[in-house]
């Protein structure tokens, strides 16, 4: 998300992503949730603990769709878009230094 980002936003972008990782599995312990609490016992262990999964089939095609475009930086890098003017992509060994260190090469 934050690669898509325009410029004196990312900070944000970054922060709504880390917070969507923690919304995650509170919306799954709540999806969970509902079944366990509106079924009865033997309802939930005879066919109910299925309902929770039902979200995830409409997630995968969504999730799929989402990673078919790579980003700007990618297709810049790899080559599949032209590079800036007056910028050039970063070496291979400063590209594996950034990453060791965690800091953003491109």
């Amino acid at each position: 998300m934050t690669e898509f980002a325009p410029p004196g936003r990312r900070g944000l972008y970054g922060a709504w992503q880390s917070f969507t990782v923690t919304l995650g599995p509170l919306a799954g312990a709540g999806l969970a949730a509902l079944p366990a609490t509106a079924l009865g016992e033997a309802a939930l262990h005879e066919r109910g603990w299925r309902l929770p999964f039902l979200p995830a089939v409409p997630m995968g095609p969504a999730a799929l769709w989402l990673r078919l475009e790579e980003t700007p930086s990618f297709r810049r890098v790899s080559g599949a878009e032209p590079t800036p003017a007056g910028a050039s992509p970063p070496s291979a060994a400063a590209t594996r230094w950034a990453i060791a260190l965690g800091i953003d090469a491109a």
